[in-house]
């Protein structure tokens, strides 16, 4: 009866000593293969990153050197100018009086605000008080955000203004225009 019993020892064994060396093979070999394999792949993708960066850094500077001075310059009256505070609001209040004009409103009140940061650049404001009929006013509202000089409206109170006519709105606006990039 012993020897029946002691036949499945021996495979058993034997099976066990190949699952514990093939344990050991997968731990030493497999294990450490993968991760070289997943860090080479991370590597490509990083490769991959940069190279899209360059490519795109070179269409960027190839676009650029492409321009005409007239590009750049028409590009340039988007922002507001002046080396100096003083002339960066008379840029702003001279851009709005001429978008009043335009839209035959006479400004009441045009005064400049103090300058803010935004996104690492600088803001002129100006405030203006106006009244004028409803056509008019929003074309001129219009005009502003979409013009071709890069200006927004911060804050704005419309009101009716029965003593101007049925139609007349008076119109208070806080308006910011980007000032140009200064080397330095």
């Amino acid at each position: 009866m012993s020897t029946p019993s002691r036949s499945w020892v021996r495979p058993a064994a034997f099976l066990a000593a190949h699952g514990v060396v093939a344990l050991l093979l997968c731990l030493a070999v497999i294990v450490p293969s993968i991760g070289v394999l997943q860090e080479q792949r991370h590597s490509m993708e990083q490769g991959a990153v940069a190279l899209e960066r360059a490519r795109s850094a070179l269409s960027r500077n190839e676009a650029v050197a492409a321009l005409t001075p007239e590009q750049i310059e028409s590009v340039a009256s988007r922002y507001i100018q002046g080396d100096s505070e003083g002339m960066q609001n008379a840029d702003l209040l001279n851009r709005l009086r001429l978008a009043a004009q335009e839209q035959a409103i006479s400004l009441s009140s045009a005064t400049p605000l103090a300058p803010r940061e935004w996104n690492a650049r600088r803001l002129v404001g100006a405030r203006l008080e106006f009244t004028a009929p409803t056509k008019p006013a929003a074309g001129f509202l219009a005009g502003l955000e979409d013009g071709a000089a890069l200006l927004f409206i911060d804050q704005a109170s419309l009101s009716p203004n029965p003593d101007e006519g049925e139609d007349a709105l008076t119109v208070m606006i806080e308006v910011y225009g980007v000032a140009r990039w200064t080397e330095g």
